[in-house]
């Protein structure tokens, strides 16, 4: 996984979102890269979501204070 990671930009345990659309993210993220599966803020690996980002169905969206917030509850 740490090379998919790297070729999508991210660094296993970076934090990021997914969008569906330009205006539309996905509601179970924030996301991140484990050691050997992408999981979403509760640790569930999503492997259908991982193919959809290698495809360019999904995109990448970098980390912001929403997402900061909302992983502190799960601290």
């Amino acid at each position: 996984m740490p090379e998919v990671a790297k070729i999508l930009g991210l660094e296993i345990g970076e934090e990021f979102d997914i969008l569906i659309n330009e205006t539309e993210m996905l509601v179970h993220g924030p996301y991140k890269f484990t050691d050997n599966a992408l999981v979403d803020y509760v640790g569930c690996k999503t492997k259908d979501l991982l193919y959809g980002l290698l495809t360019g169905e999904y995109t990448i969206q970098e980390c912001g204070i929403a997402c900061e917030l909302a992983m502190e509850d799960y601290k």
